[in-house]
């Protein structure tokens, strides 16, 4: 392995990290926006957009889908760390988890005028799941693609060939 690709594996935690965190941030400003449905109206709204969108997504499915990268990040963020197993995946779903629960807690408070709805956070959850279910998902395929390396042979190994 050269020193390119030694320090590309040594920075890669750092920049996921910092992606995970832009993105946590990014989701905590949408979520307590006052009128969201402004925004998205007004995206929706444009040509190229609506040739695609002919209508506003749910609620419950933007919490699906706003989690489910969160929990992706998270999870390629640990595994890049080397910090990947059965133990590791439950304990990124229950800290995005917590996350949802705080930021779905928080949204009452008067100046962000939004409710809180336990069914959101539960959709929240739902998102976590697939999101970490891809990444166990690619993660796996990963392992299997990558070629393996010939295993060592030892001096008897090398007899039973010869005869």
């Amino acid at each position: 392995m050269g020193s390119h690709e030694r320090a590309f594996r040594r920075g890669m935690p750092l920049c996921l990290a910092l992606i995970t965190a832009t993105y946590a941030s990014a989701l905590v400003v949408a979520t307590h926006y006052p009128r969201p449905q402004v925004v998205i109206r007004s995206i929706i709204e444009r040509p190229v957009i609506r040739q695609v969108i002919t209508k506003p997504p749910s609620d419950k499915t933007l919490h699906l889908w706003a989690y489910a990268p969160l929990a992706a990040l998270a999870g390629m963020t640990a595994a890049a760390s080397g910090w990947w197993s059965g133990r590791a995946c439950v304990g990124v779903a229950a800290g995005t988890a917590l996350f949802a629960a705080l930021d779905e807690a928080t949204q009452p408070l008067p100046w962000f005028r939004r409710t809180a709805d336990l069914l959101d956070w539960g959709y929240d959850c739902l998102g976590i799941a697939l999101g970490l279910a891809a990444v166990a998902l690619a993660l796996g395929l990963a392992r299997r693609l990558r070629p393996r390396a010939p295993a060592a042979r030892g001096p008897e190994s090398e007899a039973d060939g010869l005869q």
